[in-house]
């Protein structure tokens, strides 16, 4: 029954979509995820027993980490465990790379683990940068660009809209699309544009 569940564990965090890193009260890791080998370069054998700061944490990171573990240990009092922080992490290469981080102490037996979730950032960073410059395309083009919900009521003008229509974007924002209805056309063209 105990290694079935154990078996159990192991499937679950193996599959996790974050790395899953185990490090003991001494600073050294204990387990290693899949997910963690595909984070970092580093395989579960090669991991094991290093020194988690030297391991994933860019050197300029290691002092306070160090300390925060040694204040934890004497304390029991952290700002950092058990919650969700954006930080950077280090690859095997060497090179930085984004990571949310969540780390929790764990007490078995009086002793002290604690378990990290890492998920890398890199790939929703690029995409938030990239939606980042679209949206200023957007603000600045001079076409005009009205975003509305699928009833057709308006979430978002440009500024070129603005000046085209003469609506501002509060007068605009939470109307219909019928707003710009003028009336000089047919309303097959109305259902025309907008399907």
């Amino acid at each position: 029954m105990i290694r079935e569940r154990e078996a159990r564990l192991d499937a679950v965090i193996d599959n996790a979509l974050d790395a899953v890193v185990q490090m003991d009260s001494t600073g050294h890791i204990s387990d290693w995820s899949k997910q963690a080998e595909q984070v970092f370069g580093w395989t579960r054998d090669a991991a094991i027993g290093r020194s988690m700061h030297e391991t994933i944490i860019p050197p300029r990171y290691r002092d306070a980490c160090h300390q925060g573990l040694h204040h934890f240990l004497h304390s029991h009092k952290s700002h950092i465990l058990n919650t969700r922080i954006e930080t950077h992490a280090m690859h095997r290469d060497g090179h930085e790379f984004p990571i949310e981080l969540s780390v929790s102490p764990i007490f078995i037996d009086g002793k002290v683990e604690f378990s990290a979730f890492i998920r890398d950032l890199t790939q929703a960073q690029q995409a938030a940068e990239k939606l980042k410059k679209l949206s200023r395309v957007i603000e600045v083009t001079a076409n005009s660009v009205v975003i509305t919900d699928p009833h057709g009521i308006i979430e978002y003008v440009n500024p070129a809209f603005s000046l085209t229509s003469g609506y501002s974007a509060e007068e605009a924002i939470g109307r219909t699309s019928n707003l710009l209805n003028s009336g000089l056309n047919s309303q097959e063209t109305y259902q025309s544009l907008w399907k």
